[in-house]
């Protein structure tokens, strides 16, 4: 009888098939229009189309692509000290589509494992490790196994994680057990309203005597 596949070949397997299925999505795509569906990418029309055309006019839509390379302008944009070029209602729309990713959590019985990466390789570099560590978890739960595992994890997923801990330390609704458990608390908490980049999560931080036990938990 045949052996049995290993995980790093099941992992290698269920990537190859999503290759096949991206390429597929690119050729029938019919342009950039066409390729981009909303719950893969943000839209290519609306209030980002402008921003979308300077900045990002040779991504291929589809998979979080024209997300991150937006995300990645303003961040290249901060780092040199000038002004943000994504403008503040397309930043926003950026932003749910983040959101909207990061609590529709980790599926690992689906072999793409995420509509979109959260960020760029995510997929190649962790899967092994969420088949082998995180596959009974939850699909929200997933991530937050990766990251109390992190020692354990591949130095692939391992950078690729902490890339993930960047953005939700600068958002703390990205982080959605986090966002979920929290919810009433920052609502109720002097302060915290705020949107300055990870400013909820510091005031969390800093009330963490006096949040919930489940927040307190998650923090």
């Amino acid at each position: 009888p045949p052996r049995p596949l290993g995980r790093r070949m099941l992992a290698a397997a269920a990537l190859a098939a999503l290759c096949i299925a991206r390429a597929d999505e690119i050729r029938g795509g019919g342009g950039v229009a066409g390729a981009a569906e909303s719950s893969t990418d943000i839209p290519t029309d609306g209030p980002c189309k402008a921003a979308l055309a300077s900045l990002c006019a040779t991504v291929v839509p589809g998979d979080g692509r024209l997300a991150r390379c937006l995300r990645q302008a303003d961040r290249a944009a901060k780092a040199r000290k000038e002004a943000l070029p994504v403008p503040q209602a397309c930043r926003g729309q950026v932003m749910e589509f983040f959101v909207k990713l990061f609590h529709s959590g980790i599926n690992t019985s689906s072999s793409s494992l995420v509509r979109a990466e959260p960020v760029e390789g995510f997929r190649a570099a962790c899967m092994e490790d969420i088949l082998t560590m995180c596959r009974s978890r939850p699909d929200v739960l997933v991530m937050g196994c990766l990251k109390a595992k992190k020692s354990q994890l591949s130095s692939d997923c391992k950078e690729k994680v902490f890339a993930v801990q960047i953005n939700q330390a600068q958002n703390y609704s990205l982080d959605a057990p986090l966002f979920i458990a929290c919810k009433a608390d920052i609502t109720g908490l002097k302060g915290c309203q705020t949107s300055v980049p990870g400013g909820r999560l510091a005031c969390l931080k800093g009330h963490r005597t006096s949040v919930s036990d489940g927040c307190k938990q998650e923090l």
